[in-house]
């Protein structure tokens, strides 16, 4: 047991996904004056924001409105 806990561990290989989270992350990341962090949110494609998150703004400004009453 011994062995197996101070053992050197191996990298990790990443998935061609996972690669292009990191590289993303490392290309967009930015911390603001309060401490937090922005970073861009890693769609596979630019193109296809517009179908992944569907026509909901309409619906998103209704709901937000309603909540301010």
């Amino acid at each position: 047991m011994f062995w197996e806990l101070k053992e050197v561990q191996k990298p990790m290989k990443l998935k061609p996904e996972d690669e292009l989270c990191e590289n993303i992350y490392q290309n967009t990341h930015s911390r603001k004056v309060d401490g937090t962090y922005v970073v861009r949110l890693p769609f596979k494609n630019r193109e296809d924001i517009g179908n992944i998150l569907g026509s909901s703004r309409n619906t998103a400004l209704n709901r937000f409105i309603a909540s301010e009453r």
